[in-house]
C-alpha cells in the first residue's frame, strides 16, 4: 500500500510539472507568435511607405517628364514669341489629349512677364477659375521654373492642395532648344504647368 501510495504521489507530482512545463512552452510560443506578426506587420508596412513614395515618386517624374517634352521645344517659344503666327497651343495643349494620353486635367501657360495668358481645364479653355493659381506653393513652383538654366532647362515638380485633394504639379520654363530666326536660344518666354 505504502508503495502503490509513493507511485502515485511521485505520478502526480510528475504530472504537475508536466502541466507546468506544457503551459510554460505555450505562453513561450504565444510570445513569439505575437513577436513573429509584430515584425511582420512592421515589415509590410515599411513595404507599403517604400512602394508608395515610388509609385509618387515615378508620377512625378513622369508628369516632370511631359511637361518637359512640351516646354523645351521651338514651336512653344515661337507660340509666346508673338513673331510667328503658331497654333502650337491649340494643337498641343487643347482637347482630350493630355487628359486621356497622360491624365493631366489642368495646363495652365504663363508668358514671359508671368500673366497667365491660357488654362485648360479637362482640355477645354478655362481662364475663369484662378483660385489655384493664387496658392503659395503654385506661385513659388512658377518662380522656380523661371530660375533654370534656360539652355538647358529641368522641370519643377511638386504636390498641391486644391480643394482638399492632393494633385501632381510640374512646370518647366518654355524656351527654344534650336536658335532660329524667330527665336532666341537662352531667352525665356514662358512658363508650361
Amino acid at each position: 500500500n505504502k508503495q502503490i501510495d509513493s507511485i502515485l504521489k511521485y505520478m502526480r507530482t510528475s504530472l504537475y510539472c508536466l502541466f507546468f512545463m506544457l503551459f510554460c512552452l505555450g505562453i513561450y510560443f504565444l510570445y513569439l507568435t505575437t513577436q513573429s506578426f509584430n515584425h511582420l506587420n512592421a515589415n509590410s508596412t515599411e513595404s507599403s511607405q517604400i512602394v508608395s513614395k515610388s509609385v509618387f515618386e515615378n508620377e512625378r517624374e513622369n508628369l516632370g517628364k511631359v511637361v518637359y517634352d512640351y516646354s523645351y521645344w521651338n514651336e512653344a517659344a515661337e507660340a509666346l514669341s508673338g513673331n510667328v503666327d503658331s497654333p502650337y497651343l491649340e494643337e498641343n495643349l487643347e482637347g482630350d489629349y493630355l487628359l486621356d494620353t497622360f491624365d493631366i486635367n489642368r495646363v495652365i501657360v504663363y508668358n514671359a512677364d508671368g500673366k497667365v495668358i491660357i488654362s485648360y481645364a479637362n482640355g477645354e479653355q478655362n481662364l475663369t477659375e484662378t483660385t489655384p493659381y493664387s496658392q503659395p506653393a503654385f506661385q513659388a513652383l512658377v518662380e522656380k521654373a523661371t530660375k533654370v538654366d534656360y539652355k538647358s532647362p529641368t522641370p519643377v515638380t511638386s504636390f498641391i492642395n486644391i480643394s482638399g485633394q492632393l494633385h501632381f504639379i510640374a512646370a518647366s520654363a518654355i524656351v527654344p532648344h534650336l536658335e532660329s530666326d524667330s527665336v532666341s536660344l537662352g531667352k525665356l518666354y514662358g512658363v508650361l504647368v
